[in-house]
């Protein structure tokens, strides 16, 4: 509950990942220097192997896969693998 009152109040962007998840841990460092330059949106990750429930009530199929929401709707959903930092800026849509 405090998830969706969290994303329905804000823009989010969200990381699905797993530790064990080779382009997750490529993309970790991509995700969180988009964090540092876009303060006016929530930046959240989410460890798939601990949160499965909402994973799949998300519908997160694979790892790592990126959401970004605005105010409780979905705008953008990657699940590319391993991408360039500017590519997933340009995917978020909401940065």
């Amino acid at each position: 509950d405090e998830f969706y009152a969290i994303v329905d109040s804000s823009r989010v962007f969200l990381d699905f990942y797993a530790p064990w998840c080779g382009p997750c841990n490529t993309m970790s460092p991509r995700f969180k220097e988009l964090a540092q330059e876009a303060d006016h949106v929530l930046f959240i990750k989410v460890n798939f192997d601990e949160f499965k429930g909402l994973c799949v009530s998300l519908g997160v199929r694979s790892l790592p896969t990126f959401i970004s929401f605005d105010k409780g709707q979905e705008i953008a959903r990657i699940s590319k693998g391993a991408i360039p930092k500017k590519e997933l800026k340009k995917l978020s849509r909401i940065l």
